[in-house]
């Protein structure tokens, strides 16, 4: 309660000081480089301590990103004046989405100061500055001596700087559950704890060489720039010898809970830092069921009576090592796993394997590491490199086990009723394993804990006919009541996609958007994850309208990773690249596709689709791919929609010879003024205009005119620029419910 009280009140106060120190207008700032440069594709980006404002004299102490232009340099404690809009970071655009502000809001950062006018007034040292110093010093030793790939890797495993690290590898080491290996934690101090207690005990004292500890930890945070994980780890190594040093036992729940409360002190928003997650997941984990889990292999029969009695000494020692070793694995990832799964939504098939692998060099790599850090003998860094080269390149290779068949699973995002489930079940298994196999006498409280478990053993017994009929009316009952129509209008930026639940559960997506940009995968990024946080591992029935890369490119990705039932698409009439990529991944993944045409009617779970366009017989030869896109006139209960792709005014003058009248309506080319002519909206009639559109698009869509052409018909408007995502709702009944993720 105390812990929950300081944290709001802290959380209210930034939020109080914050909410309206910046507007979206220019602003002239005075402060001082706190980072070192990101380089970025067109400019370079630098973290920003604001010390004051022209509107605002009094010192503010808040942080914020700077974009300059690439010709401007900056370093580490540099004093700046700068003048340039400011920029608040996005919220979350789509259920469960990525929310960039509150990812911000990890690292103190509030928004973004775009730039190109920068005024260097001074330097300054200071603590942070010299510890970035060595760390850059540290850098450039390894850069110099190791593979770019290679040295990566090493500057993540020993300054935390991971930036470099190729987007593949970082991938197959989640896939892999080995990107704890790349955090700096608890097996890093335990290393350098050691290594300074071999040099220094005999030189200086136990007890001088536990305030060098000390202080060496805390340099080392400043190093690394006080990342959760290694905070966690320095704090409590910190608590440990001070504790030895007053001649105090060490209590872990207190360090570790000390160490937490402190973090949250300085930054209340660390708690949604998923490396300080995985960090104190997988260490009170270890704590929990380590033990445990070394007791239950000890006494398997099996290794008992067949392995461990007939080897020999030097045979045991490593078996028990192995067990060890697979103990301390199986308890960090039983607490990680839901955390890791509503993260990453993955479950790597051979994640025991990876990281017993992983683990046998992890240590060897820090110890050299250390060795090849500190020592300033050329000759021996030399050496020291070429084993750690060979070492990071085992861990790579470690890594490709992702890359073997079947070697990932994709998990629906589970929700928090299951995760708080999850760490109960899990929490009360561990009690009673306790307690049966205690060789302690138990105490009055576990007594009584023992006998209510064996009067819920009795009840459940008792009773098991009684409760399976329950539950057994209980999911019939469930799967009785009808559930909503669920129509989703998904944010993808500069294209289309809409994903629809059905009222008993089947999937139906239309369009899965697409970036002209190489460098983000729409499918990846936004798609993947956002199937996959609606519960989802599967598409029932794909419909891709036409194969342009702002409607087709998430689709392409999607395909390969998740299971896909029907794919329904149009005849095509000219030459595509995507079409051609489409058909080679369907024929890799033997993928069952269905050509459509005009006339066609698709019935899925007593919803009706009726295929108004493309009519094969009279195809339009102008802007093709737009022009034959599928349009399809779905009806629900009393509700109409009307899903246009990108055809423009040639085939809406084809297709309002049709009953095309619809509640609502998806305007057609993002509402390019090509489309949606008043002849056209008038036909339709929509209550509501669904419009797919980027902000700040270059296209300048939606187009004005079509915007006053629906507003003079009185439709309710909904862009994905300005509402995010759009959810419409239809009951049983047919009435409608509308529902946007920002509001």
């Amino acid at each position: 309660m105390i812990f929950s009280i300081i944290s709001n009140i802290i959380i209210n106060y930034q939020n109080n000081k914050y909410e309206n120190l910046y507007q979206e207008k220019n602003y002239t700032l005075y402060g001082e480089i706190v980072s070192n440069k990101q380089e970025k594709e067109y400019k370079n980006v630098y973290k920003f301590k604001v010390i004051k404002s022209n509107e605002q004299k009094k010192e503010q102490n808040t942080y914020l990103y700077i974009n300059t232009s690439k010709n401007i340099n900056l370093n580490y404690g540099d004093i700046i004046k700068i003048n340039g809009k400011f920029e608040k970071a996005n919220g979350r655009r789509n259920y469960k989405g990525f929310d960039y502000e509150k990812y911000l809001r990890t690292n103190k950062i509030y928004g973004t100061i775009t730039t190109s006018k920068v005024e260097k007034i001074g330097h300054k040292d200071t603590i942070f500055s010299i510890a970035n110093n060595v760390a850059n010093k540290i850098e450039e030793k390894i850069v110099q001596n190791l593979q770019p790939t290679q040295a990566s890797i090493c500057k993540g495993l020993i300054i935390g700087r991971t930036g470099d690290i190729e987007e593949e590898i970082q991938e197959n080491f989640r896939i892999t559950n080995i990107s704890h290996i790349l955090a700096i934690s608890g097996t890093h101090i335990v290393y350098i704890v050691s290594a300074i207690n071999l040099v220094f005990n005999k030189l200086i004292g136990k007890n001088k060489t536990k305030i060098l500890i000390i202080l060496i930890l805390i340099f080392y945070m400043f190093i690394v720039g006080f990342t959760p994980s290694m905070v966690r780890a320095g704090i409590m190594g910190i608590l440990y010898n001070l504790a030895s040093l007053v001649s105090r036992k060490n209590n872990f729940a207190t360090s570790i809970s000390i160490s937490l409360l402190l973090i949250l002190i300085n930054n209340p928003y660390s708690i949604l830092n998923i490396g300080l997650q995985l960090s104190y997941l997988a260490t009170v984990g270890i704590v929990l069921f380590n033990k445990m889990f070394i007791h239950y292999f000890s006494n398997l029969k099996f290794i008992k009576k067949n392995i461990y009695i007939k080897t020999k000494p030097k045979l045991r020692k490593f078996i028990k090592i192995f067990q060890e070793s697979l103990a301390i694995m199986l308890s960090a990832q039983i607490m990680l796993f839901p955390v890791l799964i509503y993260n990453f939504n993955i479950l790597g098939i051979y994640f025991i394997l990876a990281n017993l692998l992983a683990g046998i060099i992890t240590g060897p790599i820090l110890i050299l590491s250390i060795i090849f850090i500190i020592t300033p003998i050329n000759f021996i860094t030399q050496i020291v490199s070429l084993i750690l080269s060979n070492l990071f390149s085992l861990l790579i290779l470690i890594s490709d086990l992702s890359n073997l068949p079947k070697a990932k699973i994709y998990l629906p995002t589970p929700n928090l009723f299951f995760i708080i489930i999850y760490y109960i079940v899990i929490l009360l298994i561990r009690q009673i394993y306790k307690l049966y196999n205690s060789k302690k006498k138990i105490t009055n409280s576990e007594f009584r804990f023992r006998n209510l478990i064996s009067i819920v053993k009795y009840k459940i017994k008792k009773l098991k006919i009684k409760i399976t009929i329950i539950l057994s009316l209980s999911i019939i009952i469930l799967n009785i009541i009808p559930k909503d129509l669920r129509i989703h209008f998904i944010d993808v930026g500069q294209g289309d996609s809409t994903f629809i639940e059905t009222p008993h559960n089947k999937t139906i997506l239309i369009d899965g958007g697409g970036s002209l940009s190489e460098s983000f995968d729409v499918g990846e990024k936004t798609l993947l994850p956002y199937i996959l946080d609606r519960g989802y591992t599967k598409i029932d029935y794909i419909f891709i309208t036409h194969f342009d890369q702002d409607h087709v490119g998430g689709i392409l990705t999607l395909l390969k990773e998740i299971k896909i039932g029907k794919i329904f698409i149009g005849e095509q009439f000219e030459e595509c690249e995507n079409y051609d990529k489409f058909i080679n991944i369907v024929k890799q993944e033997k993928l069952e596709v269905t050509k459509i045409k005009k006339g066609d009617k698709i019935i899925i779970d007593n919803i009706i689709f009726n295929i108004l366009f493309p009519d094969i017989e009279n195809p339009i030869e102008e802007n093709s791919l737009n022009n034959n896109s599928i349009v399809m006139q779905m009806k629900y209960k009393s509700i109409t929609a009307l899903f246009t792709g990108d055809i423009e005014e040639i085939a809406e003058e084809q297709i309002i010879k049709e009953n095309i009248e619809a509640d609502i309506l998806k305007i057609a080319h993002h509402g390019s003024k090509t489309s949606s002519t008043q002849k056209f909206l008038e036909k339709v009639k929509p209550k509501i205009a669904l419009i797919g559109v980027g902000e700040n698009n270059k296209f300048g869509h939606p187009n004005i005119e079509v915007i006053k052409r629906l507003e003079k018909l009185k439709t309710k408007i909904f862009k994905t620029a300005q509402n995010g995502e759009i959810t419409i709702k239809i009951n049983h009944l047919g009435k409608i419910k509308i529902e946007t993720i920002i509001k």
